[in-house]
């Protein structure tokens, strides 16, 4: 905590959140980010607590973007991008768990020149885990971890204690068993654990599926990991959660959105 030799926030209380630590970094960095980017998304990224003492060795000093990369990056639902309007370094957040009515527009194939201008692509099935496995509290005498978070799809494992999804366990009986082990030196709240595997089964359980279109410029308000929906009778979607994965400006006044569905196993049907 603060008053006990930690650093305080922009309000004055203790840091605790992985957002806040994030800003703490990168204002101590020779790096130019987008401020506001990340202040957006702040709410969401202190809802992951973490715990941590940076201190550098006696001959070496910390580099701030070197222990992102390293104990923020694999932990939050976020991805470094540029930032066009600051031209600095921002990040993309990737909102896995967004809802219909979270989405900020509605695409509509065939309607307000929304033209559909690739087929339907899957991600790669290599990728794909139904078991997660977290390492965290590491003990600093050790430098082990002494608990552990899992979340499964496979009945026995479930069985041992572990907890489980919806997302796990059908992706367990499509896959069978895929199971991917991480650590964190960084986290040391259970709740914390359980919401980082949490998003993992979201983006990694199953397959995405991903489609281009073409637009017309009033559009272009979208950005990088915004949720929308998609309705295309082509390829029987209709009112699909969505986010936006890639974006690119046409010659002309005419832009390229990529979007990820967002699936949901009780809700869409089977795709792969």
């Amino acid at each position: 905590p603060a008053d006990a030799g930690g650093h305080a926030d922009h309000d004055g209380t203790a840091i605790s959140g992985a957002g806040s630590v994030l800003r703490w970094l990168l204002e101590r960095s020779s790096l130019r980010w987008d401020r506001g980017r990340l202040a957006a998304i702040l709410p969401f990224l202190n809802a992951y607590r973490v715990d941590c003492a940076i201190q550098a060795s006696p001959d070496q000093r910390v580099d701030p973007w070197a222990y992102i990369q390293q104990h923020l990056l694999p932990i939050l639902p976020i991805t470094p991008a540029h930032a066009t309007t600051s031209g600095g370094l921002a990040f993309v957040l990737w909102r896995f768990d967004a809802l219909g009515g979270d989405a900020i527009t509605h695409l509509r194939a065939g309607r307000q020149s929304v033209e559909r201008v690739s087929a339907v692509s899957f991600s790669d099935l290599d990728s794909i885990a139904n078991e997660f496995r977290l390492a965290y509290a590491f003990n600093a005498e050790t430098n082990k971890p002494t608990e552990d978070h899992t979340l499964s799809g496979d009945e026995l494992v479930i069985a041992d204690g572990a907890s489980s999804n919806n997302y796990c366990r059908v992706s367990h009986s499509r896959y069978g068993p895929r199971v991917t082990e991480e650590a964190s030196e960084i986290i040391y709240d259970a709740a914390t654990a359980a919401k980082v595997c949490g998003w993992w089964s979201r983006a990694f359980a199953l397959a995405s599926r991903s489609v281009t279109y073409s637009a017309s410029s009033e559009f272009g308000f979208l950005e990088l990991g915004d949720p929308v929906l998609l309705t295309d009778a082509d390829i029987s979607w209709t009112a699909q959660p969505c986010l936006v994965s890639a974006i690119r400006w046409m010659a002309g006044s005419s832009i390229e959105i990529t979007l990820r569905a967002i699936e949901d196993p009780g809700r869409d049907p089977r795709n792969l």
